[in-house]
């Protein structure tokens, strides 16, 4: 028998998936812990699934070397185990060391990923934490100076996997690796049952083992590295040698009469000798589920992206040929078809719920509220909200800082709450849904609100606004955005430097999406993104403005009429609305917006296109026609030019023109802005005003 010794760099291609896989267990260890600590005690299926996640960071720890992660996943399982067996309960003190250790954790997972080494006695003082829950106080003292005697035994192992040991996503060398930090190692394979080379199935478990383990850990701690293989192997652990194997106790039966023993080290670079083949090859059902890498995803994207403009050049030509071929349009028709149904399927694949975004958000309460004195729930909704991939990346640091804001600015102390006639505990309500074609996040408090006054005399003290400015409450509330801009009266920790407000307006812009604050003094808050489901590809309606071309987003539309003078008002102001069902909107030309100089400025000669802002508002925007609903390739502006009130992003359309994609809130926005025309407009007429409704 041979000591196993570690190849060094031989797993190196699999650490980036290790890696993603911790980053994946730690969100649902957290994820876990909120709900333990917002529930007061937590049950049996938490502290399974916490275990099964720590558990899966260990045994990949182990199969690495990186030993400062097994020594606090192995700590950690102690007091998981205990949990399980209820030997304490879950209070308050229990949960916020297990919050503090996952953290630790995750420090110390950066280390590696960074390709850093983690200091020698990295989360020692976690593990002495975690320890002390037990009533155990050496672990320390052994991590800090290894060469301390213990009592060290040999334990004798057999482990026989079962064939389909693989179709659960098991690996027998993990659990050897694992086994090689719980001391020395050494390893006797049994390879009767491989077939010769020609036959062997990588999808079938051939081999078996016999170990002999010099360590100082209990029968319980050995049992844990095969926690997840025990219902599909013949595992047994003594403290006596064990008896040798006859041929016909081993797995499946293999004849041992005409091989001997085959001793190797623990790299598995032996090369067995051939063998009878197995009694079953039967394929393995492959595991439902892949891994890829994002960049791959990104690529594939951009290709189904450059389809669909390469299919609308196809159908701009054809339609402009003056040779129809029947065969050639039904083709063009099915290939339309397909090009929907891949789109579909390749944004499928990017989109992601937002529970890993929000799951984060309860420890931030805690924290925020904590260091600040209050008393905070966090109420969230609409976790299961999926939205693209590169839309979550951006959502973190939006939230975190109008969390903290309102907290900070917007949550009064208890006693404050009190005098109020308020609970005590603030409620912040964080929330997600689809709204037309959009992602709307929401953040809620029951607060004090926006001190207007307050707000306004800062913003004249920074010399941002003038004295004597007449500024709307909105747009007062709209000033917190600004750079730079803060109203706290000291620098903290948590707020007074005036960047967090500025950061959720500049990336929520980056991205395409707009934000508005809502609120009432001495009630509350409510700050609303809108941000797009994707940044790829998205169905819009193409609309005529003059010579112009702009794709209006097709979730936004409710409807289309082309009215008669009847459905047109004007109020004093020579402000134009038109009858929406029971009720009047406002009307936005786009033509004027855009000083197109041949748009339509009657709306019975052109059409009316009703859409729904973010926070729920309609209005009517004028255009001269509907052209066509098509797919379109989104293209972002500020990366490729430089942004645009109003628009969103740009398109390319068949025929090589760019059309601008329209950002309606924005258009809302511009209206009540200065929805005059900066020019004159000629009126066409050659609309006919017959009352011709579009849906």
């Amino acid at each position: 028998m041979a000591k196993r010794t570690r190849k060094a760099g031989k797993l190196d291609k699999f650490k980036n998936t290790y890696f993603t896989e911790c980053s994946e267990r730690l969100a649902d260890v957290e994820s876990v812990l909120g709900e333990i600590k917002k529930n007061g005690l937590g049950d049996d299926e938490q502290y399974h699934e916490l275990f099964r996640s720590i558990h899966s960071i260990k045994g990949g720890a182990g199969a690495f070397g990186f030993d400062n992660i097994s020594l606090l996943t192995h700590s950690y399982e102690n007091v998981l185990g205990a949990l399980r067996n209820h030997d304490f309960e879950a209070t308050g003190e229990v949960v916020d060391l297990l919050i503090e250790a996952a953290d630790k954790l995750a420090e110390i997972v950066d280390f590696y990923r960074e390709g850093k080494k983690s200091k020698p006695n990295a989360g020692e003082e976690i593990i002495g934490k975690l320890d002390s829950l037990l009533g155990e106080d050496d672990t320390v003292q052994q991590i800090a100076d290894p060469d301390l005697e213990a009592e060290f035994r040999d334990v004798f192992i057999r482990f026989f996997p079962d064939e389909k040991l693989f179709e659960s996503a098991n690996d027998p060398l993990f659990i050897i690796r694992e086994l090689q930090t719980y001391g020395d190692l050494k390893i006797e394979i049994y390879a009767d049952n491989l077939p010769s080379i020609e036959n062997i199935n990588p999808e079938i478990s051939y081999l078996g083992w016999d170990f002999v383990l010099q360590t100082d850990r209990s029968e319980a701690d050995i049992r844990q590295a095969f926690e997840f293989v025990e219902d599909v192997c013949e595992l047994e652990i003594s403290d006596v040698p064990l008896e040798p194997i006859e041929p016909a106790a081993a797995v499946d039966g293999p004849d041992k009469s005409d091989q001997p023993e085959t001793i190797v080290d623990t790299g598995m670079d032996g090369k067995p000798s051939p063998a009878p083949e197995p009694k079953s090859t039967a394929l393995v059902q492959p595991s439902a589920l892949i891994r890829v890498e994002l960049d791959r995803v990104d690529k594939l994207v951009n290709m189904v992206g450059e389809l669909v403009i390469t299919q609308a050049v196809l159908e701009q030509n054809i339609d402009a040929s003056q040779y129809q071929d029947e065969s050639t349009v039904r083709n063009l028709g099915v290939l339309s078809s397909h090009m929907r149904e891949i789109q579909e399927n390749v944004m499928e694949i990017r989109m992601q719920p937002v529970q890993s975004v929000f799951a984060r958000m309860p420890r931030l309460v805690r924290e925020i509220s904590r260091s600040l004195g209050k008393k905070v729930k966090l109420v969230t909704s609409g976790e299961a909200t999926e939205v693209d991939k590169t839309i979550i990346e951006h959502l973190t640091d939006p939230l975190t800082h109008m969390i903290r804001n309102a907290i900070d600015h917007g949550i009064e102390s208890p006693e404050e709450r009190a005098s109020l006639g308020k609970p005590e505990e603030a409620i912040v309500f964080l929330s997600a849904s689809h709204r037309s074609g959009q992602i709307a996040i929401e953040v809620t408090d029951d607060g004090r609100g926006i001190d207007t006054e307050k707000v306004f005399q800062r913003a004249v003290e920074r010399e941002i606004i003038a004295p004597d400015a007449d500024m709307p409450d909105e747009a007062i509330c709209d000033l917190i955005f600004m750079p730079g801009f803060s109203t706290a009266a000291e620098i903290t920790d948590v707020s007074g430097r005036g960047v967090g407000m500025d950061v959720v307006r500049r990336i929520t812009q980056e991205i395409g999406g707009r934000v508005i604050v809502d609120s009432t003094k001495g009630k509350g808050s409510r700050f609303n993104m809108s941000l797009p489901l994707t940044l790829a590809v998205m169905d819009g309606m193409i609309v005529e403005v003059g010579e112009e071309r702009f794709v209006m987003p097709l979730g936004c539309i409710i409807e289309s009429i082309r009215p008669t003078q009847a459905d047109i008002s004007e109020i004093a102001n020579k402000e134009k609305l038109a009858r929406f069902r029971d009720d009047y909107v406002p009307l936005v030309f786009l033509s004027k917006l855009f000083d197109i100089r041949d748009g339509v400025d009657d709306p019975c000669q052109g059409l009316i296109v009703f859409v729904e802002t973010d926070i729920g508002n309609v209005i009517g925007v004028v255009v001269d026609d509907l052209l066509e609903e098509r797919q379109v390739v989104i293209k972002s502006l500020e990366e490729n030019f430089m942004p645009v009130d109003g628009v969103s992003a740009a398109t390319i359309l068949g025929n090589g023109r760019v059309a601008l994609i329209l950002e309606v809130n924005g258009l809302h926005d511009m209206y009540r802005k200065h929805g005059k025309p900066a020019l004159p407009h000629r009126p066409r007429s050659d609309k006919p005003a017959n009352g011709e409704m579009h849906t």
